[in-house]
């Protein structure tokens, strides 16, 4: 396995590079070295001696500054094929990170794990599709909470998953793949998208891009360029979409491919939501004054104040009370998003019961649509009564099919309600996405007390 060169592009704020340049001092390999590239912002002066100051007697990093500013993207460039002339592989790093206890070893390991592997990149709790959780269903998650759950879910992920793109702020790439296709387009100027080309242009060649879901690195975001962000990601992507037109589709694809533990990563754990979420779901067909009536009992109703809820309706339904469902709040099963503990297929608002203990804390809930009775899903699997070995083996494959865009039921957002025998009465299991996948999927390790359900 190579030895690595971690470049990082130096353009201002010393409070963030300290905090990134003092993890690397504390988890990188000294066999490993550290090219800190000085691109001659405004502080530069001040950065120089804050830098040489932290690094010195560390003789694994190397400090170089650019004649003038040159920008992000001419700055990698110049870093990886004039200072660095070795057979390292190379980490593009950006400054605005701090390394986790052996995210490199990590990455490297799914790098080496076949030879079409060309680029890696690490979880963070600011990553795009690399964030964890990737549901935050609208609230602001901080990096010490994402890497709270991060630790929670980590070894029921996968590790490694293969993704369309890479996201730059920590990318690390196969020495070969640098002397076949060189590294950024300078096209890209300061930043922004240059990552994505790159992918693409390896992805034809029949290279991959992985992400190591068992590697970590936070990162802070937006430092360098904060005010430029949105006028370069404009141009930048017009730039990118006129090369690879099918880009976008190819992201949807990846998109839906995500692991079931990942996709429920906010709710597996008792972090982020004050609440307990509730979903709603009015799907019969039923007159307009009716639906209003529902709507507003919900809406009143006492038993829903301790609870974060939302009230989906069918599409029939929705075309009835459009105007009065949007007033509300309301929205239709197509613009459904989002990750619930609970959802309720409601007929009438009187026989809903939200009894103490029905949202336990970390117990992964079902309604029943049948008589809305209460289903404990961990209880019920420990006693190996709700489902046996054949449905779980279904579950798996259908939650396939729905990856795959071939799911021809009833969906929401793209994910199945299931059906279920138990007693020779069929239940459905209504979830707005799929809990049974992940709960059966993990069964032994739920039995094991590894990842506990309480």
């Amino acid at each position: 396995m190579n030895r690595v060169t971690v470049v990082i592009p130096v353009y201002k704020d010393w409070n963030t590079l300290a905090k990134c340049i003092e993890s690397l001092k504390r988890y990188l390999d000294a066999k490993n070295e550290v090219i800190l590239v000085n691109d001659m912002g405004a502080e530069w002066e001040s950065l120089e001696k804050n830098i040489l100051e932290s690094i010195n007697g560390c003789h694994n990093f190397i400090y170089k500054k650019n004649e003038s500013n040159i920008g992000f993207v001419k700055t990698c460039n110049k870093a990886v094929l004039a200072c660095d002339k070795g057979d390292n592989d190379i980490l593009l790093l950006n400054s605005d990170t701090e390394v986790t206890e052996g995210f490199l070893e990590e990455m490297q390991r799914i790098l080496y794990m076949d030879e079409k592997t060309g680029v890696v990149c690490p979880r963070s709790n600011n990553a795009t599709f690399l964030s964890v959780p990737i549901n935050r269903n609208g609230y602001s998650v901080s990096a010490e909470e994402s890497y709270r759950i991060y630790q929670q879910i980590k070894t029921f992920l996968p590790e490694r998953e293969e993704c369309w793109t890479g996201v730059g702020f920590a990318f690390l790439i196969k020495r070969q793949l640098i002397r076949e296709f060189g590294l950024f387009d300078e096209v890209f100027g300061r930043g922004y998208n240059e990552e994505n080309d790159f992918c693409m242009r390896i992805k034809k060649q029949g290279y991959r891009v992985m992400k190591a879901n068992y590697a970590y690195v936070f990162h802070m975001g937006k430092v360098s360029f904060q005010e430029e962000k949105d006028e370069l990601e404009l141009k930048n992507s017009s730039i990118l979409l006129r090369r690879y037109p099918y880009y976008w589709d190819m992201a949807k694809k990846f998109q839906c491919k995500v692991d079931a533990v990942d996709y429920f990563a906010d709710i597996l754990t008792d972090i982020i939501y004050e609440k307990r979420r509730i979903l709603i779901a009015i799907l019969e067909n039923m007159p307009k004054g009716r639906l209003i009536e529902i709507i507003r009992q919900c809406k009143e109703s006492d038993k829903l104040v301790q609870y974060d809820y939302d009230i989906v309706v069918s599409e029939e339904n929705w075309e009835k009370i459009r105007r009065h469902a949007e007033k509300e709040g309301v929205c239709s099963l197509d613009k459904l998003v989002g990750t619930y503990h609970i959802a309720y297929i409601l007929i009438d608002m009187e026989e809903m019961e939200c009894r103490e203990g029905v949202l336990k804390k970390y117990s992964p809930r079902v309604i029943v649509a049948k008589g809305l009775e209460h289903l404990d899903i961990g209880q019920d699997i420990a006693k190996s009564e709700l489902l046996d070995a054949d449905c779980a083996a279904r579950l798996r494959a259908e939650w396939k099919i729905c990856q795959q865009g071939r799911d021809s039921v009833t969906c929401i957002a793209g994910k199945k309600s299931w059906g279920v025998w138990r007693k020779k009465m069929k239940m459905y299991l209504y979830t707005h996405h799929i809990w049974m996948y992940v709960i059966w999927h993990r069964v032994r390790r739920i039995k094991a007390n590894l990842f506990v359900f309480h």
